[in-house]
């Protein structure tokens, strides 16, 4: 999943007089100016997050914590709604814990746990209305089997990918009002966060078409597409 980095109407000028900025380029984070060993500490840590929620996820369904039942496990998950939030969390749990690592800055530190509400927003909210619709299309009978119904829930769900990016982004908006008081920071949505979300698509398909197996494997990818939300977490900075 793609999560288009934040960017907010502010300058570095007011970080340089001492105001939280929350400002972000268009680079990726790769780009930022920690230096590369600090960039692969946050990628452990965050690998690491997003590790430990699939290890509870398999523990959970049953599975024992061994290195042949974990693969198992990873072969085998469907990662729809539960597993997304779980290993959303946990992506962004572990980038903050590795921008700390990293960054002794207050400034800087709360600027990522700011970033984390964006990101936990960005990746749950939108997973969370396309399982409602499909939960829908289930009370209403709309057929998995027949191409009409495949198309009324493909539609609807792409649909409900758009309509919960910008549910997050208000919803994110408004609850960093109340957590960070940066009421004069909040910007609209922008055409790159129309981006496709790599795990909602996966999550669309496989509740449209559950038995497909170019969909089950393809989705083996979406714990890696989560790491990116995580990754923008740590390396996040007051005035990057």
């Amino acid at each position: 999943m793609h999560i288009t980095p934040i960017k907010y109407n502010n300058d570095y000028n007011k970080a340089s007089q001492n105001k939280l900025s929350f400002g972000h380029g268009n680079e990726s984070f790769w780009k930022s100016d920690y230096s590369t060993k600090d960039k692969w500490i946050v990628a452990g840590t965050t690998a690491l997050g997003v590790t430990g929620s699939l290890l509870a996820m398999a523990k959970i369904q049953g599975y024992k914590l061994k290195p042949k039942n974990f693969i198992n496990y990873l072969k085998n998950a469907d990662f729809l709604f539960k597993e997304i939030v779980a290993m959303g969390i946990g992506t962004c749990l572990g980038g903050l814990a590795g921008g700390y690592i990293i960054d002794k800055d207050l400034q800087n530190r709360k600027a990522k746990r700011r970033e984390s509400v964006m990101q936990i927003g960005n990746i749950t909210i939108p997973i969370g209305t396309v399982a409602a619709t499909n939960l829908l299309c289930d009370k209403l009978k709309v057929s998995k089997n027949k191409a009409k119904g495949q198309a009324i829930r493909t539609v609807s769900c792409l649909g409900a990918i758009v309509a919960g990016i910008y549910l997050a982004n208000f919803a994110m908006n408004k609850l960093s009002n109340v957590l960070f008081k940066n009421k004069n920071q909040e910007r609209d949505v922008k055409a790159t966060d129309l981006a496709p979300h790599f795990d909602d698509v996966l999550a669309s398909a496989k509740y449209v078409a559950p038995k497909s197996q170019v969909v089950h494997y393809v989705s083996r990818l979406v714990p890696f597409a989560l790491m990116v939300a995580g990754n923008e977490v740590g390396n996040k900075k007051a005035n990057y």
